[in-house]
């Protein structure tokens, strides 16, 4: 028992060690979802050949959900 409590380390404990090591900085949760999100939606309206209707099907959203992802991340077909 005292051997588990010893390799179990606070929280707060474990991120600051991650925090202050050499690795590149993290992105922030939003920007990842943000480039995902954006990478799909492209996938999506590429395979349906811009076909809204079809790519939101393909993203199980809705319709006027897609537009309002296309708008919001500024996506254009050039």
């Amino acid at each position: 028992m005292d051997e588990i409590q010893s390799v179990k380390k606070p929280l707060n404990e474990s991120i600051a060690n991650d925090v202050e090591s050499s690795d590149p900085p993290i992105a922030s949760l939003r920007s990842v979802r943000a480039e995902t999100e954006v990478k799909a939606i492209l996938a999506a309206l590429k395979r349906t050949g811009w076909n809204r209707k079809q790519a939101a099907r393909l993203l199980s959203i809705s319709y006027r959900g897609l537009l309002y992802k296309i708008r919001r991340h500024n996506i254009t077909a050039a």
